[in-house]
């Protein structure tokens, strides 16, 4: 089942093209808007301003908006195309809009509606309130607002003298690792929008497949083409092909055997945004001669690699730092600057590792101070961290300025039994399991009330932490994940020093909590 089929009408920021369409639909509504001119709705998609509802490439709805200085939001209009309604399509604009608001680090939205017009009920059943009513052009118009609510809390910011933590910029985008099998990623998507689609999200509905990671090497091609297809259809906007380090990492597949690989592959496939080079990651154990052989092949081989590539893959690539002391990290910066120039990204592996396997990789203040180093000497570059899991190592990235990651982890997880909240490391529901990190409902329902997370797959602990729950675990964590750069906003000290001590010890380490 493709996307399109499941779930026809997608939600996303207007595409140039798309702007004709929009000015189509509100021609068709002028009664309503009034004349809204092209060049307004043409501005607006230049700055990230306009929402479209499309069915493939008709455009049967949008919402023009702006997003103002304070960081709150301004809708101008809003119309659905009249075959299209009673389907929900207002409010998923809505939801996405004050999504975008939320993100940006505002807290309220406003807009004025003609006093006679029935959309005034459209804004009180989505939880508007009116506060007055002015004099319009030809009618009276009614001001509403909405408040985003604020994370609930159970306590105050300034206990144990905790107050004066730094609050970070800004929150890393998450990228979702989807290298799966076909079936898997379509679960995905269907219980996602199924359970999604009509929850009440009082801070904007999520879209966590906005960013999207796999490893094309070892994914199937019905895989790679359900991606391009939600790519296609722009419910993704991000694509970012991975080089697969982490299967050398494992001991799945050699260096030499990946690099052979991915360099057909990518010249076959043109279409993602950003395309990772091959890297050789060091493990933990390794002596410190067998790293720097690993770190000498990852520059040599990514160097080589990329102009292999076609000139226009070229601006997309992104090299791999992996360094264990700053001579490493300068050596990489160095070699890799010519692709640094002109892609404006680079990533980062150098994590230490444990498990039988190598499959999992942790934050350390090493690891998170190398980090820092490498975002003081690359301001204005994106910086991408790889296979980091849990939500508090994600805010210990925001702390140092991270741009990005991406996790598998929140799938892994939801299938061992554990589920995620913002800034405590992962807790085990699995009925079956006999683990002291157990929770249970008393002990869960605090926990959501404290970080005010709510979702349609959390709503029943005794679902969630049954056998059969591993499903909605997945897509809890899922969302939980898409949700953090909302929390990092609002650090919450106490729960992290509580629920993720080993990530609070890590932050007072490297200074980051002075």
């Amino acid at each position: 089942m493709q996307p399109n089929t499941f779930h026809p009408i997608t939600i996303r920021l207007a595409h140039p093209e798309d702007v004709e369409g929009a000015k189509a639909v509100a021609d068709r509504h002028r009664k309503e808007l009034g004349f809204v001119r092209v060049s307004i709705l043409r501005e607006a998609q230049q700055k990230g301003w306009l929402l479209v509802a499309a069915r493939e490439e008709l455009i049967v709805g949008f919402a023009n908006f702006r997003i103002r200085r304070d960081n709150n939001g301004t809708l101008y209009e809003i119309a659905v195309d009249a075959a299209y309604r009673n389907q929900k399509i207002g409010k998923r604009l809505i939801q996405r809009f004050t999504w975008m608001v939320n993100v940006a680090g505002g807290d309220m939205i406003r807009l004025k509606c003609l006093q006679s017009t029935d959309a005034n009920q459209f804004y009180k059943r989505l939880r508007f309130e009116k506060i007055g009513t002015e004099t319009g052009r030809k009618q009276p118009l009614n001001v509403w607002h909405y408040n985003l609510p604020p994370l609930r809390r159970e306590f105050h910011m300034n206990l144990n003298g905790l107050s004066g933590n730094p609050i970070p910029d800004s929150s890393p985008h998450f990228f979702a690792a989807v290298t799966m099998g076909p079936g898997e990623i379509r679960k995905v998507y269907e219980l996602w929008h199924t359970h999604a689609h009509d929850f009440f999200w009082p801070r904007g509905k999520p879209n966590p497949f906005q960013r999207l990671l796999i490893s094309p090497v070892l994914a199937s091609p019905k895989t790679l083409a359900f991606i391009r297809e939600l790519k296609r259809t722009g419910e993704t906007e991000l694509v970012m092909f991975d080089s697969g380090g982490f299967f050398v990492q494992k001991g799945d597949i050699t260096y030499s055997e990946l690099t052979s690989k991915l360099l057909d592959i990518y010249r076959a496939e043109d279409w993602a945004d950003i395309y990772v080079l091959p890297d050789n990651p060091p493990l933990s154990g390794d002596a410190i001669s067998t790293a720097e052989d690993k770190i000498r092949e990852t520059i040599e081989g990514s160097m080589r690699f990329a102009y292999q590539l076609p000139l226009l893959l070229r601006s997309k690539v992104m090299p791999v730092v992996h360094a264990i002391n700053l001579s490493h990290l300068s050596a990489c910066l160095q070699s890799y600057e010519p692709l640094i120039a002109e892609s404006q990204r680079i990533g980062f592996g150098s994590f230490a590792t444990s498990g039988a396997t190598n499959s999992i990789n942790r934050i350390n203040a090493d690891a998170l101070e190398m980090l820092g180093n490498l975002i003081s000497q690359r301001p204005g570059c994106q910086v991408h961290a790889f296979g980091i899991a849990t939500p508090p190592a994600i805010f210990c990235f925001a702390m140092v300025g991270v741009s990005t990651f991406d996790s598998s982890g929140w799938m892994r997880s939801g299938g061992y039994g554990e589920i995620f909240l913002p800034f405590m490391s992962r807790k085990t529901v699995d009925c079956r399991t006999r683990v002291y990190t157990r929770i249970y409902k008393d002990t869960l329902e605090p926990l959501k009330f404290n970080t005010g997370h709510s979702c349609p797959f959390c709503a029943s602990f005794d679902e969630l932490s049954d056998r059969r729950g591993r499903w909605l675990r997945i897509l809890h964590n899922f969302t939980v994940m898409a949700e953090l750069e909302t929390y990092h906003r609002t650090p919450q000290w106490e729960l992290l020093k509580e629920h993720a001590s080993r990530y609070y010890r890590i932050l007072e380490k490297t200074g980051k909590l002075d």
